[in-house]
């Protein structure tokens, strides 16, 4: 279930919204927050925004957290993203999205209070399928500032507590639906 989302200063409304590599990078940042929120990379609205590669190095962050409660995160809200010019590859298939984001955006279990909010440069890539439609692949951020006109933060209502302790036997994968059970 996807929580409710309250924006800092409404929806982002930048020009390039309307932008299909854009569009991809924000129909991903919800299904992505809540798959992390969850610790289950399981739903439809992932896997039809996001990069399967990208879903398995998500699997493999969640289950490197488990056990260790200090280094579990959980994310506040979508990844915070002010799209500032598309760069698309000569092929039409990949496309870097350059803009300004959040550094650090999550929360753990000794850090409760939501990230500072200084804008920092970061880049979203975007892949382009065979049938046309857009996915996620990647998203890096840095340290370097940025200037920003249209950097709204949404935040989960109520904030994701979840157990912050949990085994890498809980994180739940498609591939968990296909494995066959093992008696001891």
């Amino acid at each position: 279930m996807t929580p409710t989302i309250v924006w800092s200063a409404g929806e982002p409304t930048s020009d390039l919204e309307s932008d299909p590599w854009v569009a991809a990078v924000r129909a991903a940042a919800v299904p992505y927050a809540v798959a992390v929120n969850a610790v289950d990379t399981r739903s439809e609205e992932l896997h039809s925004t996001v990069s399967e590669r990208s879903i398995l190095r998500l699997d493999n962050r969640l289950e490197g957290d488990g056990g260790d409660p200090d280094g579990t995160q959980r994310v506040p809200g979508p990844w915070p993203f002010d799209p500032l010019s598309v760069e698309v590859a000569e092929d039409g298939r990949s496309a870097v999205v350059h803009g300004c984001s959040i550094d650090k955006w999550v929360l753990t279990l000794s850090q409760h209070e939501l990230p500072p909010s200084d804008p920092v440069k970061a880049r979203a890539m975007v892949i382009k399928l065979d049938d046309g439609t857009y996915r996620l692949d990647t998203t890096i951020g840095s340290d370097v500032p940025c200037e920003s006109d249209h950097l709204t933060i949404g935040v989960f209502d109520p904030l994701p507590v979840g157990d912050w302790e949990y085994d890498e036997r809980d994180v739940l994968t498609r591939e968990d639906e296909w494995a066959w059970p093992i008696d001891g």
